[in-house]
């Protein structure tokens, strides 16, 4: 081999060495400039999955709070209708029947009035009873002497089973009547009624 050829080859051999080499350090290069990007690339999925989950269970949490007021929205409406509807058709009418009875008894109104005329007292003035007419011969027979005294004034009034009363010098009327009564006994009735209907919130 002559000494240019010599020198042609090792030239050769020597761009050979530095292509390599290069060729090396930029497949490095590249290789750690994917791994870097694919790193970025791994975290910023990771990071955005963890706020698609934070967002979601943010989400579930709040349909869930909403949920659950809407459920307990959904039972106090549902025991106020029970509510009423007990009130209407099971309360109401067993009280109108048990004061209804109460109140066509005659005798019982008799009572009444003469025990009432008895605690007011005689100086209290004229007492004025708004009857029902059929009750009107009973009564004046059990309150002969309280009418013949004038302390008693019986009148009139049809279509209200009981009584009402009014003193002289008062302004207003002391309401007997069964409708009077069986308002005040049913709404004795409704806080033990909403008391055992009433929804007890969850502790903790």
């Amino acid at each position: 081999m002559t000494q240019v050829t010599s020198g042609i080859a090792e030239f050769i051999s020597r761009i050979k060495i530095d292509g390599v080499e290069e060729g090396e350090k930029e497949r490095d290069r590249i290789v750690a400039s994917a791994k870097e990007e694919a790193a970025k690339i791994v975290a910023q999925a990771e990071a955005d999955a963890k706020k698609i989950r934070e967002n979601a269970e943010k989400a579930a949490e709040k349909r869930q709070s909403q949920l659950a007021a809407e459920l307990r929205m959904a039972a106090r409406d549902f025991i106020f209708r029970l509510q009423e509807r007990l009130k209407a058709q099971a309360i109401a009418p067993a009280v109108a029947a048990a004061v209804g009875d109460a109140t066509a008894d005659s005798e019982l109104i008799a009572r009444l009035l003469s025990d009432l005329l008895v605690a007011w007292g005689s100086g209290s003035g004229a007492v004025t009873a708004h009857i029902r007419p059929e009750d009107r011969t009973a009564l004046e027979t059990a309150l002969a002497t309280r009418i013949t005294n004038g302390e008693l004034v019986l009148v009139d009034e049809a279509g209200r089973a009981g009584f009402r009363l009014e003193r002289s010098g008062d302004h207003f009327a002391w309401d007997f009547t069964a409708e009077a009564i069986s308002r005040e006994l049913s709404s004795l009735v409704e806080p033990g009624l909403r008391s055992c209907l009433s929804l007890t919130e969850p502790k903790g």
